[in-house]
């Protein structure tokens, strides 16, 4: 083939900075959890009746991770529901007090990102310790309770929905968005 013609074609189907893109894309992806967790909030907080705010409380804490939830507290329109606030509740041996401000003790959270060697997750984990919180959300009242907004109230369904929803819609869109520090396409001859 010495001295024939000849014609060479190189084609690239991506030029990307490795390091440059993954910390572009893991700085989006903090983003669009704290964002999901602020769905997941929004749509639990907005099944939530206020009769002390506790039940409300429990989900202030987001505030300080998600910019803009803003979960604020409701006063108790009832003398009745502002005199449970000040005596509080027994529930199985347990006191608790009530109120929005103390609905704070009664839930832990954690936004991680965790590293292993071929992956990256994050995760957002909510536990909820005041019982009546999940009992009212999950199961009807008994005939005997009066409140003013009868449970069940399938917040957490709710939220799981929202969550899923953000999830399934927005992130990839994200994504994408990010997917443009990427050069494709090019070709050359000679």
């Amino acid at each position: 083939m010495a001295g024939s013609p000849h014609t060479k074609v190189t084609g690239t189907i991506a030029t990307i900075n490795v390091s440059h893109f993954t910390k572009s894309l893991e700085l989006c992806l903090v983003r669009q959890q704290k964002l999901a967790i602020g769905e997941w909030a929004r749509a639990v907080i907005a099944r939530i009746p206020t009769y002390t705010g506790t039940a409300k409380g429990v989900f202030a804490p987001l505030n300080r991770v998600v910019r803009g939830l803003n979960i604020q507290s409701s006063s108790p329109v009832s003398k009745r529901a502002k005199e449970k606030i000040a005596e509080g509740t027994t529930i199985r041996g347990k006191h608790y007090k009530l109120g929005f401000a103390r609905g704070k003790d009664y839930s832990e959270h954690d936004v991680s990102h965790v590293v292993t060697s071929n992956e990256q997750m994050y995760i957002f984990e909510f536990d909820i310790s005041l019982p009546y919180v999940l009992w009212n959300d999950m199961y009807p009242a008994p005939a005997w309770i009066t409140l003013p907004s009868n449970p069940p109230w399938h917040a957490l369904d709710a939220g799981a929905k929202a969550f899923r929803m953000f999830v399934v819609t927005k992130i990839p869109q994200a994504i994408k968005r990010e997917c443009k520090s990427i050069k494709v396409g090019r070709i050359k001859y000679g």
